[in-house]
């Protein structure tokens, strides 16, 4: 019997599936850092053009929402939809706790009289989602997820 026949009889041992390890201290950080700072995380972890761009893209969105007078979403009391509108624009970062900061230029109060009010609402809740996806991303990599 050559090599190769028994090559074929033999067959392949398939390996246990072992459990996704948890976890650890690198992507705990890589997530803080992703919200402290967005395209943070990726930073941390040597994606320097990914973070550079997450960092440009997000800041962009946020700053071009307030500045269409833009809103930041707070919880209302009676108003149920406020609550996930809030946690989408905390999605930012610190960034969110600046604008709300800066009440005596109205950033983050928005004018709901203006055209661009609704448009520059929906950017600064698209940018607190984008950084989300961002802080998971980080997430993955750093876990081991994703190449």
């Amino acid at each position: 019997m050559t090599t190769s026949a028994k090559r074929k009889d033999k067959k392949p041992e398939v390996e246990a599936a072992r459990p996704p390890a948890p976890p650890g201290a690198r992507a705990i950080t890589a997530c803080i850092a992703a919200w402290v700072l967005p395209g943070g995380g990726h930073l941390v972890l040597g994606r320097l053009s990914r973070g550079l761009a997450g960092l440009a893209v997000i800041l962009t969105l946020f700053l071009w929402g307030l500045k269409l007078d833009g809103q930041l979403a707070r919880p209302v009391p009676g108003e149920v939809l406020s609550v996930p509108a809030s946690f989408a624009c905390l999605g930012v970062g610190p960034a969110y706790f600046i604008a709300a900061g800066l009440t005596s230029t109205h950033h983050g109060m928005g004018d709901i009289l203006s055209a661009t009010n609704e448009m520059g609402t929906t950017f600064v809740i698209c940018a607190g989602l984008l950084n989300m996806l961002l802080i998971l991303d980080a997430f993955d990599i750093a876990a081991g997820r994703k190449g």
